[in-house]
């Protein structure tokens, strides 16, 4: 997983989110303590694998709105 800012990133180290580009899942402990990932509208993934994907896949979003507005700007 990567962040953004590579120097920004050392501060956020040893934690457990999930950060894929502009994708970020929040860690949390459920109360009967197994681990899991909060998503975009608060639900919660508790499979690593899953969450990785869904981070990417909000990272995707990200990217698709930001070139979608650059060519609106650009008018291409």
């Amino acid at each position: 997983m990567w962040h953004r800012k590579v120097e920004k990133y050392k501060e956020f180290e040893g934690m457990k989110n999930i950060i894929v580009g502009q994708g970020e899942l929040t860690y949390i402990e459920t109360p009967d303590g197994s681990p899991g990932w909060v998503t975009l509208c608060g639900n919660i993934i508790h499979d690593r694998a899953d969450a990785e994907k869904y981070a990417k896949k909000v990272d995707d979003l990200f990217q698709h709105n930001k070139l979608k507005k650059m060519r609106e700007l650009t008018n291409d």
